[in-house]
């Protein structure tokens, strides 16, 4: 597979549990224009050699995860001399948008396009560079399976750093029985940072989940965005088995209160008061709604309920939204 330096390579990695036909995965990822000039390349098929080249972060994914790659050699207006010039200077935004439409869409634990986007939308790979290296940290991983990834301290030493022993004293300890090894402490699960628990709502057969402001920020968003129910959901909140199932394999709304209106944006700014006051639809019982853009995250719709606040949601009626805020 031939491809120029200056491709844009779309990274996905699916949940374990994921069952995608082929019209699914199509649709989610544009449809058949938007694939148009774009090659799909399936990891699985590679050496895992191969896919720790085309991207250091190989061990990130986990047993029985599906990843693959979108590749646009017409994305990026090519470089004239990439050694010499890091700096992408086409306006990736677009391809950022669609990437959290395609993790919305599809069972999508993990999409990655490019770790440091500038206010304008370009690239410079040496910031991308140097986050990759410390998020993927190389050097502690094998590039085979079942390898070990650091040499153990229980290594044995090599001849030239054993210090003079007497034989007589070696042999007797040889003859002894072989101490039992010692059992090791069963590992204690990572405590989970305090906090309310999430209440969760059944909707039209969709999982609504409703976060409390000690529970929700713009870390949370973006693994709403990526659909990493693990990060989100704790097993401190009070959800059943079965619901927790139907979050993985289905997906979530969600609402989250709002304590700024600079949070979200529009047109690319900080939504102001003014152009809230000027924009906003009002709805009945005191209900005012903006669909905006929320950082990490996409689309949104922002809510202002009379005596409650502010909020966002990924609900599309107001109303519905409105009706489960506490």
């Amino acid at each position: 597979m031939s491809l120029q330096l200056d491709s844009l390579v779309t990274d996905l990695i699916f949940q374990a549990s994921a069952a995608i036909d082929q019209k699914t995965l199509i649709d989610g990822l544009g449809g058949q224009e938007g694939l148009e000039g774009k090659q799909l390349l399936d990891i699985d098929r590679l050496d895992p050699r191969a896919e720790m080249e085309l991207s250091p972060s190989m061990p990130f994914r986990r047993r029985g995860e599906r990843r693959l790659m979108i590749i646009d050699e017409h994305a990026i207006t090519p470089r004239p001399d990439p050694q010499a010039d890091s700096w992408i200077r086409s306006d990736l935004r677009p391809a950022k948008e669609a990437l959290i439409s395609t993790c919305q869409k599809l069972p999508v634990r993990l999409g990655r396009l490019v770790s440091v986007l500038e206010a304008d939308g370009t690239w410079d790979q040496r910031k991308s560079l140097a986050m990759e290296t410390q998020l993927a940290a190389v050097d502690r991983f094998s590039m085979l399976p079942g390898a070990p990834a650091q040499p153990r301290s229980t290594e044995r030493p090599t001849k030239s750093m054993r210090p003079p022993t007497d034989r007589g004293a070696t042999k007797a300890e040889a003859a002894k029985p072989a101490a039992a090894p010692k059992a090791e402490p069963a590992s204690q699960p990572k405590p989970e940072p305090k906090g309310p628990p999430l209440v969760a709502h059944d909707v039209d057969g969709k999982v609504v989940l409703v976060f409390p402001a000690e529970r929700f920020d713009l870390d949370v968003a973006a693994a709403l965005g990526k659909r990493d129910w693990d990060q989100i959901v704790r097993r401190s909140d009070n959800l059943s088995g079965a619901l927790r199932d139907r979050i993985h394999r289905d997906g979530a709304s969600w609402i989250a209160p709002l304590e700024f209106l600079s949070e979200v944006f529009i047109d690319g700014k900080p939504l102001t008061k003014a152009d809230f006051e000027k924009s906003a639809s009002a709805a009945n019982d005191g209900i005012r709604s903006m669909d905006v853009h929320f950082p990490r995250f996409g689309p949104v719709t922002l809510l202002e309920i009379a005596g409650k606040g502010r909020f966002v949601t990924s609900l599309d009626s107001a109303e519905r939204a409105a009706q489960l805020v506490p």
